[in-house]
């Protein structure tokens, strides 16, 4: 089970709430991560970018810029795929080739836009 459905669990066991804000501070907290308190508004940025619950690493890289982040763009992909917000996405090269970047699924676990779609 992805660290961040964990989190997600425990928390709505004991409020009754599905607060992923709370999860993705709680795993990036855990991972040592010093930016932990931002980690909640990255991970809603990538809600918004993402195409059918998709993103790219430039998406990615855009945001963390906007966020102060981008001297850590690659750990930071690094750490929000070890805590099981996104795992990258196996496609074809044509789609890799048209987005000039890998790509990545966001857990649709995480966010009721993408469970909607």
């Amino acid at each position: 089970m992805p660290n961040v459905i964990k989190y997600l669990v425990e928390n709505a066991q004991k409020t009754g709430e599905w607060n992923t804000s709370y999860a993705v501070a709680e795993v990036f907290k855990k991972m040592g991560e010093p930016n932990w308190e931002k980690m909640p508004a990255l991970v809603k940025k990538l809600e918004e970018r993402a195409k059918n619950g998709k993103v790219n690493a430039i998406q990615i890289k855009g945001i963390c810029k906007k966020l102060g982040l981008e001297e850590r763009v690659g750990s930071l992909i690094a750490e929000l795929k070890g805590g099981g917000i996104m795992s990258p996405k196996l496609s074809s090269f044509a789609e890799v080739f048209k987005a000039k970047a890998p790509i990545y699924e966001l857990n649709p676990s995480l966010f009721t836009s993408i469970c909607q779609k």
